[in-house]
C-alpha cells in the first residue's frame, strides 16, 4: 500500500465571537484509494510562442487569462504527480445535454450571467447528438496543456456539481475511491459545489488551494470568499 502524507488544513468557525483561525492535521493517505478530480478546467489558451491573439476568440478571455497561470504552473503539475502516484484524474466538465435547457431557470440565470445560453456555450462537436447539444463552442474546448488524456475520466455535468444528475458517484465506487484531491473553478461556484456533494456522499474532499480561485466580483470587497486565500 502507497501512502502520502502531507499537513491537511482546516478552519476552527466556533465560537462565532472569536476566529480562532486555522489548525493542520498530520494526514497519512492511502493513494490507491484516491482520485484526482478536475472540475471546469476548460478554455483557449496561448502555447508557447504564441500570443493572446493566437486564440480562438470566444468573448471570455478575461476568464481564461486569469485562470492560465494557476492551469499552467499550478494544476497541471499536480495533475502530473498525482498520475505518477498512481491516482485516476477525473473530468467533470460543463455540457449541455438535450434535457429542455432553454426552458430551465439555471438557463435563464447564464443568460443572465454570460449573455448566452447554457446549449450556445456547451454545445461540443464531438458527442452524440441524440443526447447531446451539438455545435462548435470554443469556450469548452481544451487547451492542449490540460487536454484529458486517454487513460483520464471524464463526466460531463449540466449544472454547478459534478455530482448532481451525473455518473460520478458510480465512477468513483466503481475504482475504489475514498478520496478526493480536487482543483478547477470556480472556487466558490462548480469546485464549491461539487465538494459540498462529495462530503454528502461520504468522501473525503482536500482542496488544493493553490489550484483555484474564486469569481471576483467588482462591488463585493471579497470578504465573503476570503477564506479561499487563507
Amino acid at each position: 500500500m502507497a501512502t502520502l502524507e502531507l499537513k491537511g488544513r482546516y478552519y476552527r468557525l466556533y465560537p462565532a465571537e472569536k476566529y480562532l483561525g486555522y489548525a493542520e492535521d498530520d494526514l497519512c493517505i492511502d493513494t490507491e484509494e484516491c482520485a484526482f478530480l478536475i472540475v471546469d478546467v476548460y478554455g483557449q489558451f496561448p502555447e508557447a510562442g504564441e500570443g493572446p491573439d493566437d486564440v480562438e476568440q470566444t468573448g471570455l478571455e478575461y476568464v481564461f487569462r486569469n485562470e492560465y497561470d494557476i492551469i499552467a504552473n499550478r494544476i497541471r503539475p499536480s495533475k502530473d504527480a498525482a498520475k505518477q502516484l498512481g491516482m485516476p484524474a477525473i473530468y467533470a466538465t460543463n455540457s449541455a445535454p438535450r434535457v429542455a435547457l432553454r426552458r430551465s431557470w439555471f438557463d435563464r440565470r447564464t443568460v443572465n450571467v454570460f449573455q448566452q445560453s447554457v446549449e450556445d456555450l456547451f454545445c461540443e462537436d464531438n458527442i452524440d447528438p441524440l443526447e447531446y447539444v451539438y455545435g462548435h463552442s470554443s469556450y469548452i474546448k481544451h487547451a492542449p496543456i490540460i487536454a484529458p488524456e486517454p487513460d483520464d475520466y471524464y463526466i460531463r455535468k449540466w449544472t454547478y456539481s459534478g455530482f448532481f444528475d451525473t455518473r460520478m458517484d458510480t465512477l468513483l465506487r466503481n475504482l475504489g475511491v475514498k478520496t478526493l484531491f480536487c482543483v478547477g473553478f470556480a472556487g466558490d461556484i462548480c469546485l464549491h459545489c461539487t465538494m459540498i456533494d462529495a462530503m454528502n456522499l461520504n468522501y473525503r474532499v482536500i482542496l488544493l488551494r493553490d489550484c483555484t480561485q474564486a469569481v471576483e466580483i467588482p462591488e463585493v470587497d471579497g470578504s465573503d470568499f476570503a477564506f479561499t486565500k487563507r
